[in-house]
């Protein structure tokens, strides 16, 4: 007999990672599992959905007001350059523009920024005042130790993407 399992060539490209979510206990718990200054940048992506790279292109002058309270107009992305290892600010992925609501534990925070930021300023600026990219991220986040600390191994930072659709989902909102 032949196992014709054997003649199917297996798929080129990096292995996918079996998409994960956090549940709402877990986001607190890897928010108090971070430091403080990297605190609103997981809670804005673990609540809203956006991209890392969409997060950090965003300004103070992005916030907007809504009939609903604020938002914040995403419609840039900053990707880290594979070759230098610098955010580079271009389109979003879908190059279509949106607008997200602040989520309500990041009303202060955002309050505070738009009163003594310029409209110029990163919203979540790294500390030194300078854009996110992904690697200076998960370093300043002390990434891996936090994801132990908070019992969460093996959560990439995309997941929070994934977290914020589920949290949806669970809280009943209808997803577009």
């Amino acid at each position: 007999a032949v196992n014709v399992a054997q003649q199917v060539k297996q798929p080129r490209g990096p292995v996918r990672h079996e998409p994960r979510w956090l549940t709402a206990p877990q986001l607190q718990d890897l928010v108090h599992a971070v430091p403080a200054h990297c605190r609103p940048v997981v809670l804005f992506l673990g609540l809203t959905g956006a991209r890392f790279s969409e997060m950090a292109a965003l300004t103070v002058g992005d916030v907007i007001e809504t009939r609903h309270g604020l938002g914040v107009r995403i419609h840039r992305a900053a990707p880290q350059s594979k070759t230098s290892s610098r955010a580079v600010m271009g389109s979003t992925k879908t190059h279509v523009a949106r607008t997200v609501p602040v989520p309500a534990p990041l009303l202060g925070y955002v309050e505070e920024r738009t009163r003594h930021g310029k409209k110029t300023d990163y919203l979540f600026p790294s500390p030194t005042g300078t854009i996110w990219t992904n690697t200076n991220f998960r370093l300043r986040a002390k990434w891996s130790q936090s994801l132990k600390k908070a019992g969460l191994t093996g959560t990439r930072i995309h997941d929070l993407r994934h977290t914020a659709a589920s949290l949806a989902i669970d809280a009943g909102e209808p997803l577009h």
